[in-house]
């Protein structure tokens, strides 16, 4: 198969599993740069103000960039990014679902064939992906409003918007991100995504832990792959119903973020 059918394939796959691939001009797309209109014009005007006509810091020559450059400049990258990384989660989802009819039959071994390397790695990339996605909803509302925490995870994010918004807590939007926090957020940063997002604590990856429960239960029971096949193929196969998921919940993420930022930014958060 040519590079050119492969893509035209996955991209068949988004189509046929109306994943929301955010093309140019995709209303979610819109919508970012149109909820955030007003914090991007208080952020220009304080950078105007620091470095008049002078050059502003470059991304290119910055450390680390949300230190190193300004919050407008922050806000530029970020709006972008969002949308690279909602992309990139859609790629990882039918990329993986491309490569799922031709893994490896489960039945007297488990042996990796290629498909199951590059389904396996689009199951790992999703996670990540995920687990990153959530990184630049919270680092959108610590900008918008102007938090002033160091650590800004979903969680943190969240109690310092409610301790200094007030009404915030109230808010439709505020409420499901609370929801999603309290538990699918969870499943995904300590379960789903841990092996690969924290490397130097957790090093288990989601196919080495598939295979590590798989040889669990054959030291009880070596018959257990002939009698569990279809389980364990299924099992299998639900890493990317779950991957899905979390696409759809990472989607919900941005338009509530927004929502938010759109009902209660307010220049004040910045004097």
């Amino acid at each position: 198969m040519s590079n050119n059918s492969f893509i035209e394939e996955c991209f068949k796959i988004i189509k046929d599993k109306n994943i929301d691939f955010l093309y140019s001009g995709h209303p979610l797309g819109m919508k970012l740069s149109e909820s955030t209109s007003k914090l991007r014009l208080c952020l220009q005007r304080m950078e105007t103000e620091e470095y008049g006509l002078t050059s502003r810091p470059r991304i290119s020559d910055s450390r680390n960039m949300r230190r190193d450059i300004t919050s407008k400049y922050q806000l530029d990258y970020l709006r972008d990014d969002i949308i690279q990384i909602s992309n990139q989660f859609a790629i990882s989802i039918a990329q993986a679902l491309y490569f799922l009819p031709n893994t490896s039959e489960i039945k007297y071994s488990y042996f990796y064939n290629k498909s199951d390397s590059f389904y396996w790695y689009n199951i790992d990339n999703g996670y990540k992906i995920a687990s990153s996605g959530w990184d630049r909803i919270s680092f959108l509302l610590k900008l918008a409003f102007n938090l002033g925490i160091e650590k800004y995870n979903l969680s943190n994010v969240l109690a310092a918007t409610a301790k200094k918004i007030e009404g915030a807590a109230r808010n439709v939007s505020f409420k499901s991100l609370k929801k999603f926090r309290d538990g699918k957020f969870k499943e995904l940063e300590h379960k789903l995504s841990e092996g690969i997002r924290h490397e130097v604590i957790h090093i288990i990856t989601r196919p080495t832990r598939f295979w590590c429960e798989l040889l669990e239960q054959i030291e009880h029971d070596e018959k257990y792959m002939v009698k569990n096949r279809f389980e364990l193929e299924e099992k299998r196969a639900n890493e990317v119903k779950l991957l899905e998921e979390h696409y759809k919940h990472f989607l919900t993420g941005i338009d509530d973020s927004l929502d938010l930022v759109e009902s209660f930014f307010d220049e004040k958060f910045f004097k």
